[in-house]
């Protein structure tokens, strides 16, 4: 899957009214960020999977944490937190030198 602006491999299927990928699993709807998460080895068990980008879409795995809801709430809303991480993921994507 080709990186987009920012290194987020981006789901182009289909997408929840909430704006995450999804799919239809054995009739549930799974998010896809989840599944790969899951499926390359990361222990979710419950947690929430954090998107450090903040892209809803991406399933990029280095893009992904686990965290509590509470956690995941948190950094959604503070300011200081998604200015450190942006600046982070730039970074890693050799946007900043």
């Amino acid at each position: 899957m080709p990186a987009s602006e920012g290194g987020c491999w981006v789901w182009t299927g289909a997408t929840t009214d909430r704006g995450y990928g999804a799919i239809r699993n054995r009739g549930k709807v799974e998010y896809v960020h989840r599944l790969m998460a899951e499926g390359y080895g990361m222990k979710i068990d419950g947690a929430t999977v954090d998107h450090l980008c903040r892209n809803r879409v991406c399933v990029r795995l280095s893009h992904l944490v686990t965290c509590s809801r509470e956690e995941n709430t948190r950094r959604g809303n503070s300011a200081a937190w998604r200015a450190a991480v942006t600046e982070l993921m730039d970074e890693m994507n050799g946007e900043r030198n």
